[in-house]
């Protein structure tokens, strides 16, 4: 009996042994991952809705695998034991009959919503056709790092389109915690973009084509020190606006906040075209896109100072 129960402390320290050593190697591989992503500030994502397809070609490239493996560690090959399973938190994924390590948005402290219409968000097809670049990493707090990624693909019609995706993890552990998309598809569109603003706040405008939810959705989300990307609120079904600046200085001033007195924070001549959402019960609109060689973004013009073109959405 003596002998049998030495033999089972083996095998649960052999079993101990390996898996310190399965997540130190992870540990190492995450670490050389991220490495590869050029250290930036949040405020030097303020512009990633102007980046261009041709902008990616830019940054170092890593493959569909190591993306796929060091964001999400599932490597189901190796079955239900594997160790990249035990490490990673699972969140519930509604709609789907499995569990998956992420992405979510925290709704509040026990509430948790599924990332994006429930599409796998940070898987990346391997294909020849198909590129991943490391487009910058930040450090916002202890533990917590956030990696933002592109992706090329081609479509089924073989058009090339890209989008930029980031996502926060525990340092420690290399949890993946949560998600947003910063740029979608949709790229030479306004449509499905984000703006970032002060303070890790994200104005997201989400828009889910060919599928049941064919509606523009715009939410707000604020990265906290914990880690993940809380919903502060939302607005189902919007409808954009296609306006023209008409002001008879010869320019609009595109203001930080909802106030006259606030700085301005870039111009837009006379006759440009924009983009716009009216902020409900105001008198000002949140600048979605400028449709001009400058492709800026984000801040407030009044709307009096926008000629109504039509509708969209």
């Amino acid at each position: 009996m003596t002998r049998l129960k030495g033999l089972l402390l083996l095998a649960v320290m052999l079993v101990c042994a390996n898996q310190m050593q399965a997540q130190t190697q992870m540990q190492i591989e995450f670490e050389k991952f991220i490495e590869k992503f050029p250290k930036k500030e949040w405020k030097d994502l303020r512009n990633i809705q102007r980046l261009t397809m041709d902008d990616l070609q830019k940054y170092q490239k890593v493959s569909a695998a190591e993306a796929n493996r060091n964001i999400w560690y599932e490597e189901p090959q190796f079955g239900p034991n594997n160790i990249y399973n035990h490490v990673k938190e699972e969140h519930i994924v509604i709609d789907y009959k499995y569990h998956l390590s992420g992405p979510i948005i925290k709704l509040n402290e026990s509430e948790n919503k599924s990332c994006y219409n429930c599409a796998l968000l940070g898987r990346y097809y391997e294909s020849e056709d198909d590129e991943v670049y490391a487009i910058a990493r930040l450090e916002p707090f202890d533990d917590v790092v956030i990696l933002v990624v592109g992706y090329k693909y081609a479509d089924d019609t073989r058009t090339f389109r890209f989008a930029i995706d980031a996502f926060s993890f525990r340092r420690s552990t290399q949890q993946m915690c949560s998600g947003v998309e910063l740029l979608g598809a949709k790229s030479f569109n306004p449509i499905a973009t984000s703006l970032l603003y002060d303070n890790y706040i994200v104005h997201s405008y989400e828009y889910y084509e060919g599928t049941v939810e064919e509606i523009l959705n715009r939410y707000v989300y604020r990265f906290e020190s914990d880690g993940f990307f809380y919903q502060l609120n939302g607005n189902e079904d919007i409808i954009y606006s296609y306006s023209k600046v008409s002001d008879p200085d010869g320019y609009v001033n595109v203001r930080k906040d909802t106030n006259v007195n606030s700085e301005v924070l870039y111009t837009v001549k006379d006759g440009c075209d924009v983009f716009v959402w009216q902020i409900p019960g105001t008198n000002w609109a949140e600048v979605v896109s400028v449709r001009d060689d400058s492709r800026m973004s984000g801040g407030y013009i009044h709307m009096s100072r926008l000629k109504f073109i039509e509708k969209r959405y």
